[in-house]
Formats: structure tokens, C-alpha cells, sequence
């Protein structure tokens, strides 16, 4: 049975979100290599600036997907 969750994303699974990231980016750019994406930037090192602002999508337990938002403080002072 296919059971859905999208809970936070963890940090043992930020090397899995990266091949995901990797993966469907540069998929959908076209690149001849897509795991080649972003060169060497580490875009999952956010998570340590902001871990409950990332959620993982999970089928049966598995990573397969990833959401995260950036959050933006605006002072005026």
C-alpha cells in the first residue's frame, strides 16, 4: 500500500535530498550528466540555517521528493 507523509526532512537524509535535488534539476535543464547540477555547491547545507523550514516527501518510508522554503526576516528600523 502506498502510504504518503511529508514530515520535516532529517539530517541523515540530507545526502539522499541532494541526489534528488541533483537529479530532477538537472533533468529538467537537459544537462548530459543532471547529478553534475549545481557543480559542487552544497545547496542541503541550508538545513542547518533552518531544518523545520524543510520537508521531506516520503512513499512507503522512502525518500522521493523534497520541499523547502526560505525564511526572510525584514527589519525596519
Amino acid at each position: 500500500m502506498n502510504e504518503t507523509n511529508i514530515p520535516l526532512l532529517q539530517e541523515h537524509e540530507l545526502p539522499k535530498a541532494d541526489r534528488i535535488f541533483r537529479l530532477a534539476f538537472g533533468t529538467f535543464l537537459g544537462l548530459q550528466d543532471p547529478m553534475k547540477f549545481s557543480g559542487n555547491t552544497n545547496y542541503m547545507q541550508r538545513w542547518y540555517a533552518y531544518p523545520k523550514a524543510a520537508f521531506a516527501a516520503e512513499i512507503d518510508g522512502q525518500l522521493v521528493g523534497l520541499f523547502s522554503y526560505q525564511l526572510t526576516v525584514i527589519s525596519y528600523q
